[in-house]
């Protein structure tokens, strides 16, 4: 475009042209500081985006469901007796979050049978029983005396032995992963599984320091045991344990 003027045509393009018009945010200019802030928090909602934002509330219709093609009805009514048994054991319990404590353990149960085709019944029995007479009043000989030697066996396994004897929780959580580790596949499989249930809402709680710790106890005494007796189970753990960790991370940075 030309414009007139007395010195003879002038291109506009050459003349100084005011605007009201703002910068685009986007090309703001952004610290240096601010801008690592921001990439964490991206981050952050990135993790959180791949982590449940809550637990499901298993019962014995789920894992009647998931039993119904894979084995007998007998199977299936020895499970129920053993839910049926921790649901009665656990009435009063809850979980950190406030659910009622036995979804933790139909959880551990239907994880077995979906994720490792777990159908062997005194194994399921014994997913469903293994924090109860560490929990409740109920001993090792009830259970023997309503399941049997099996089930009673892999969950006198799968409770940790009395405080007393111990100098602090660490040092009763590291004795119990070294006593699982010599412990028969069917209870590393149920150990497993309930480490699994344990990790996965972790990233819920306040942070208080509850989650690094659980996730290091983790990384130093299950994922090496997932390795040797599951690898279905070492890759979901390994997972997870790598998510929380960088979770922690940047809530740290």
């Amino acid at each position: 475009m030309l414009i007139n003027s007395a010195r003879g045509p002038v291109l506009a393009s050459v003349l100084p042209r005011h605007t009201s018009k703002q910068p685009n945010a986007g090309d703001a200019y952004i610290p240096s500081g601010r801008a690592s802030e921001l990439d964490s928090k991206w981050q952050l909602a990135r993790i959180r985006q791949k982590l449940p934002t809550e637990l499901p509330t298993t019962n014995f219709s789920h894992i009647e469901k998931l039993l119904k093609s894979k084995a007998s009805p007998e199977v299936t009514e020895a499970v129920k007796k053993a839910y049926e048994v921790a649901e009665a054991a656990h009435a009063r319990d809850t979980r950190q979050d406030g659910t009622p404590y036995i979804h933790h353990p139909a959880r551990v149960c239907a994880f077995l049978i979906a994720e490792c085709g777990v159908t062997q019944p005194e194994v399921l029995q014994a997913a469903l029983l293994h924090d109860v007479v560490e929990d409740t009043p109920t001993t090792i000989q009830d259970i023997e005396a309503t399941f049997g030697k099996k089930t009673a066996e892999y969950v006198d396994w799968l409770t940790k032995p009395s405080s007393p004897n111990f100098n602090s929780k660490e040092e009763r959580n590291a004795y119990q992963a070294a006593r699982i580790e010599r412990s028969p596949k069917e209870v590393r499989m149920i150990k497993l599984a309930d480490r699994m249930d344990n990790i996965s809402d972790l990233h819920l709680l306040p942070p208080n320091g509850k989650m690094e710790r659980y996730v290091k106890d983790t990384r130093e005494n299950y994922l090496d045991l997932a390795a040797q007796t599951d690898l279905k189970i070492y890759g979901k753990m390994q997972l997870r344990v790598t998510q929380l960790e960088q979770l922690a991370h940047l809530r740290a940075a």
